[in-house]
This record gives C-alpha cells, sequence and structure tokens, in this order.
C-alpha cells in the first residue's frame, strides 16, 4: 500500500503509530464497512486481525507498530517472540522461555499460560526457565535445579510431575504448600514529609495528585504499559535528580543570551539575586512542561536519589564483587603491611591487579587473553604467564594466613567470611554479601559474568556500606527478577536496613510476597490510579 493511500482517513503510517487494540478497532470497521471485494478484505485482512489479536491476548495492546525495537523491555520482546510462534502455527517445536513473566502482574501471567497452553495444543513442547508459583501449578512437569546457587547449585533436586513435585521436600514445594512463607516485621518510622506530584500527564498518564511518604517503603504495581516506570524514573526520579542541572543550564543560556562570553559564566559572574529568582522561576515552568507535569513540592526535604537498577557493575574482567563493594581496599592494606611486603618494598599498589606495579605484565591483570574468532564471539583463555592469577610472580610471593591476594580472589564470599573472622570491620562486610544471599560468588569472579539480579543486590550492599549525609530515595525496579522465596526473605531483610535508617524505597514490583510488606501500594492501570 502506498504510504499516500488513504484508508477510512488514516494513511498507512498513521496506522503504525496506533496502539494495537486501537489499530484493530479500525481493521474491523474497514472490514464491514470497504466496498472492496470480500475475498480480497479477508485475505489481508484476517491474517493481520489474527496476529493483531494474538499480540492484545498477551497484554501488549499498548503497543504500535513502529515501536523501535530497542525500546521495548526483555518481557515485552519474549511476549512479541511468542505471539509470532502462535502466528506460525508450528508443531513438533520445542520453545524455550526464560522468565516470560517479567514485568507482568497476576491477570496478564494468566494470559500467557493460556497461549503456552495453546502452543502445547499444537503438538509443541514448552521448556519455561520461572519461579512464579502460578506458572509452577499450571505445569505438567517438574524440575528443580539446586541445591544453591552459582557453583553449589547444578543438581537435578526433583524431576517429575506436578502433582508428585507438591509431595516432595523441595523447597519451593515447602513454600508452594505453605508450610513456609516469606516473613519479615518492618518496624521503621514513617517521617512526615511527603514529596506531592501534580497534574502527572506524560505518556499515558492521567494523575491528578501522587503523594509519596518519606521514609516509607513504597510498590508501584499494575500491568504492562500503566505508566509505572513514567512516573517512577522518567517523572519523579529525573525532577530530583536533574532539576539543579536543568536550572543551572538554563541560567547559564540566559546570562550567554545577554551577551556574556563563557569565560565571564564559569568565572562566576553573578546577576541580580530577584533577575536569578524570576529565571529560576520560567527554568521550572520549562522543565515541569517538559516532564508533563503541574508541579512537585517536597523536594527540599530530600538531599540523595539513588536508581539501583540491573545494569552490569562493570564491562571487562578488571570488575568484580571485592572491587565494586570496596572492600578489596581493606585487604590490600592487610597484606602489604605484613613483614614479607614491608621487607621487599610492597606498597597497597603493588597487590592491585589494575595497577602496572603489581599486575602481570603479559596480561595486564585480567589473569586472561581475548582470543578475537573471525566469525564468531570473542573467547577468553587463561593467561600463560601468571596461570590466571593476575600478579607478578614477586606479589604472588606474599602471603596472609597462608593465603596469596590472589587466593583471596578466588574463593567464595562465605569462605572469604570465614577466612577473615579475626578482622571485624572486613568481616562485616562480607555478611551483608552473605545476608543478601551471594555468598556463593567469588570474590574476583569478572562482572560481565553477574546476572542483572546479582548486579543490583551488589550495587544494594555497596550502598548500605556508604554513609549518606540527608535524607536518601532508593528507586528499585523488579527487584524479585530471577529469586525464589527464599531469596526474596534475603533481600526483604537488607531493605529493611535501609528503612531503619530512615531511607525512602520506591519500587515497581509486581510479586505479592513483596506487595503485602508495603507501607503503600500505588496501582496503575491505563495511566491512571485505581
Amino acid at each position: 500500500m502506498s504510504i499516500k493511500k488513504k484508508t477510512n482517513s488514516f494513511h498507512i503510517a498513521d496506522l503504525q503509530k496506533l496502539p494495537i487494540d486501537q489499530l484493530i478497532g479500525i481493521l474491523e470497521t474497514y472490514k464491514t464497512t470497504s466496498d472492496q471485494p470480500i475475498l480480497l478484505l479477508e485475505r489481508i485482512l484476517n491474517p493481520l486481525l489474527e496476529r493483531c489479536r494474538t499480540i492484545q491476548s498477551l497484554g501488549l495492546w499498548y503497543l504500535n507498530l513502529s515501536r523501535a525495537m530497542e525500546t521495548l523491555s526483555w518481557g515485552e520482546i519474549q511476549r512479541l517472540r511468542l505471539a509470532k510462534q502462535l502466528g506460525n502455527k508450528l508443531t513438533g517445536i520445542i520453545y524455550v522461555l526464560d522468565e516470560p513473566t517479567i514485568g507482568l502482574d497476576n491477570a496478564e501471567i494468566k494470559k500467557v499460560i493460556s497461549a503456552i497452553n495453546t502452543l502445547k495444543e499444537m503438538g509443541n513442547s514448552i521448556v519455561v526457565v520461572e519461579h512464579n508459583e502460578e506458572f509452577i501449578t499450571s505445569s505438567d512437569w517438574v524440575t528443580e535445579i539446586g541445591p544453591g546457587s552459582g557453583d553449589f547449585g547444578g543438581d537435578v533436586i526433583f524431576n517429575g510431575s506436578y502433582e508428585d513435585f507438591l509431595k516432595s521436600d523441595c523447597l519451593t514445594a515447602q513454600y508452594i504448600r505453605g508450610e513456609k512463607k516469606v516473613h519479615i516485621k518492618f518496624d521503621h518510622k514513617i517521617k512526615d514529609h511527603i514529596i506531592t506530584i501534580r497534574g502527572a500527564q506524560k505518556h499515558n498518564l492521567d494523575l491528578p495528585k501522587v503523594d509519596i511518604t518519606l521514609g516509607a517503603f513504597t510498590i508501584i504495581t499494575g500491568p504492562s504499559g500503566a505508566g509505572k516506570t513514567t512516573l517512577l524514573h522518567h517523572t519523579l526520579f529525573r525532577f530530583l535528580e536533574s532539576r539543579q542541572k536543568y536550572v543551572q543550564g538554563f541560567v547559564r543560556m540566559h546570562m550567554l543570551r545577554k551577551g556574556l562570553n563563557r569565560s565571564d559564566i564559569v568565572g562566576g559572574q553573578l546577576i541580580k539575586r530577584a533577575e536569578f529568582e524570576k529565571v529560576e522561576e520560567e527554568a521550572m515552568d520549562a522543565f515541569y512542561k517538559e516532564l508533563n507535569v503541574d508541579g512537585i513540592v517536597g523536594r527540599e526535604n530530600v538531599q540523595n536519589v539513588i536508581y539501583v537498577d540491573q545494569t552490569s557493575i562493570g564491562k571487562t574482567p578488571r570488575s568484580c564483587p571485592a572491587t565494586f563493594i570496596w572492600i578489596f581496599d581493606n585487604i590490600r592494606k592487610i597484606y602489604a603491611s605484613s613483614n614479607d611486603a614491608k621487607m621487599l618494598g610492597l606498597k597497597e599498589g603493588h597487590f592491585s591487579f589494575n595497577s602496572k606495579k603489581g599486575a602481570c605484565t603479559e596480561c595486564e591483570g585480567y589473569g586472561q587473553k581475548k582470543i578475537e574468532l573471525q566469525f564468531l564471539p570473542d573467547t577468553y583463555v587463561p593467561c600463560s604467564l601468571c596461570k590466571g592469577k593476575r600478579y607478578k610472580s614477586e606479589v604472588l610471593g606474599i602471603k596472609w594466613n597462608g593465603k596469596t591476594i590472589s587466593d583471596i580472589l578466588q574463593m567464595y564470599v562465605h569462605e572469604a567470611y570465614a577466612f577473615f573472622n579475626e578482622i571485624g570491620f572486613i568481616q562485616d562486610e562480607l555478611k551483608l554479601m552473605c545476608d543478601i544471599g551471594l555468598g556463593y560468588l567469588k570474590m574476583g569472579q569478572p562482572a560481565q559474568t553477574l546476572s542483572g539480579g546479582e548486579s543490583q543486590r551488589l550495587k544494594l550492599v555497596r550502598h548500605l556500606l556508604k554513609q549518606y549525609k540527608g535524607h536518601t530515595i532508593y528507586f528499585l525496579d523488579e527487584p524479585t527478577v530471577g529469586l525464589i522465596p527464599e531469596d526474596i526473605q534475603k533481600l526483604l531483610l537488607v531493605l529493611k536496613q535501609f528503612l531503619d535508617r530512615g531511607d525512602t524505597i520506591l519500587m515497581i514490583e509486581h510479586d505479592q510476597s513483596l506487595l503485602q510488606f508495603a507501607d503503600k501500594v500505588i496501582t496503575l492501570k491505563n495511566g491512571k490510579s485505581v
């Protein structure tokens, strides 16, 4: 169809920009009112409508056909792929899905289960990696892997029908039967201060007023496309984090328009207070317009805003848990203070694999060499000189309690916790990692091998170890992704420590085991509070 060809006053570009549910309505209307031959209409429109209805049934009604793939979440991409396979009507296929419930509420999870059952009825096999109880209870066959995480897992704990699984002693089965429950007692003190968002209209939001209580645990929940991320991240977080920078930039542009040059502005030449206040007010009006809100008040009670996401803690093998939470600095000091290190003139820098002083000269402290393959992904092999130990031989000759600095990096966190039992401040930091369920990680495990959930929990530990001045708001997005109930219990214990410090937690979440502990739950649907 030519882009200039009109269809009921919509050209093809208009149709591509419409949400799926609106597109279905327009196509159905055109099908019944068009004067085109009915066979032609059915041949073109029926498959299109069927695909659109499948996407709609999977809870993706709000997407439009021109939406860029890089703007979609992993859960949305998985469901689009599922819709495609439903439309292909293939049989004899094995489908593998990884956490398809990410970002979905209970109603949407039921839709995904229904779609999977449709694929099964078509003669296909579906393997799902999932922790959601609704998914597990709907399955025909359950395999539980364990008993621990990381290197302490990998064993088949159970493999059989759901009926037999429910009778087993598996940890997950105990939670499903109700014998074990996620439980915690919050006793933090909620503050009297409130941040109020008025007239939030960005994207699909239609919220006259939203109150966020400081010192409280607030969860924002709702179906896909409800506006949760728009409210939490694109509106409130952006306002709190970027307000000062936005105003400063606006004032500088005002001064440039007055004829001042860059050196005058950088040098600190001031404008009169009355003029500054007027320009600041204009800047805030422009910022509110950009955020599409009428106003946000109460920011003066917040000094720090931190978004704890699931992005990697680093992009190279140089980044690892020990360096990320700063504990390795103290460990290097211990080795540098030993008599053997002092005799050789080795300082703290020699025990850093990121420093040329002590890092292996062949691999430069990576412990491995990258092999570039022309038609395949790059691969890594252990360094031939240091054998993966990262350090020069003289550094590896220094031992503390029988272990080299490289041995420490090869320890699991729970092993390091026991090893440093005489060093209280190091043990306290390692205990936090164990408490949040990361005791199975290696101290020097490369960052790119960590999952999004592991990276997010490491960031929580890092922020717990850092003392911030003033009130802090933590923003979290689906922190329970990939967690079993036992791990959710550990996550809650860590969140409790933030709340006990008087901090505020704002979270997007759907897991019922977390919602029950929130001080306030804001439920959104189609951009409105329900």
